[in-house]
């Protein structure tokens, strides 16, 4: 019977504290899905530029020139997957264009989860950027809104509580890592 209620006792404690940990680690679980779906919409960006996939057009399917992901911190919670298509651009400029570009897909962060920053090779922060895959080699291109910045771009996540900090950094030689 002594064995019965110290085993009860030990699992009411080790409960408590799990309960009481519950959001922490529900917010470390949502920036860790966050990260890695980030990190694999910059692969399948890549790998739409590689495959020369075509994208559903005003007027029918297309290849696009350059497919990529556009990153923006006014916008803290979503980011864009994008074909890189409008024509009033000077050879699809490598930068997303809002209202000309084929966005492919709009994809949300999970809940709790923002866009603290991104910043480039300089440790400057940028407040909007555009890593462009070009068809058919699938080189990347970093730019801000306006030229080229660099060879990476580091985007860090972080929690609504801002107690986790993950990061994706995106290089032009096409490699992807979390950090």
């Amino acid at each position: 019977m002594v064995e019965v209620v110290i085993m009860l006792g030990i699992i009411v404690i080790v409960s408590a504290v799990v309960l009481a940990n519950f959001p922490g680690v529900s917010a470390s679980i949502n920036l860790q899905r966050s990260v890695q779906q980030l990190a694999l919409w910059f692969r399948q960006a890549q790998n739409q530029a590689l495959a020369v996939r075509q994208v559903q057009g005003p007027f029918g399917p297309v290849v696009p020139p350059g497919v990529g992901v556009y990153i923006s911190t006014a916008d803290p919670t979503h980011y864009i997957i994008f074909a890189d298509i409008c024509p009033s651009a000077p050879n699809n400029n490598k930068i997303y264009d809002a209202g000309c570009d084929i966005v492919i897909e709009t994809v949300g962060l999970e809940r709790g989860v923002r866009i603290m920053e991104l910043t480039d090779e300089d440790a400057q922060n940028q407040s909007a950027v555009s890593v462009v895959f070009t068809v058919p080699e699938a080189v990347a291109t970093v730019y801000n809104t306006s030229s080229s910045i660099g060879e990476f771009i580091l985007v860090k996540l972080r929690t609504d509580s801002g107690g986790f900090i993950r990061s994706v950094r995106a290089r032009t030689s096409g490699q992807i890592a979390i950090e």
